[in-house]
């Protein structure tokens, strides 16, 4: 099995795991690999599937902080 991880030297096209998401803020921004933050590019962006966003969701929400995540495909576009 490949490491899926995310890797800012790796395209966003050679993911190819059909469960990945990424979550990407009303401003256009993505959240930040290390599941805090956002960045503007994808190449920092988070990447993981479902269950991993609503944990991080969670954790956001236990700390009284704001998710307006969207989930979108991993190459940034709003289709999944």
């Amino acid at each position: 099995m490949g490491n899926l991880a995310p890797n800012p030297i790796r395209p966003p096209e050679t993911f190819k795991n059909p469960h990945s998401i990424r979550l990407r803020a009303p401003s256009g921004d993505y959240l930040h690999l290390s599941g805090q933050g956002t960045t503007k590019t994808i190449e920092w962006a988070w990447i993981g599937n479902n269950a991993q966003a609503k944990a991080l969701m969670g954790r956001a929400i236990e700390k009284g902080q704001s998710w307006d995540f969207e989930e979108v495909s991993p190459d940034g576009r709003g289709d999944r």
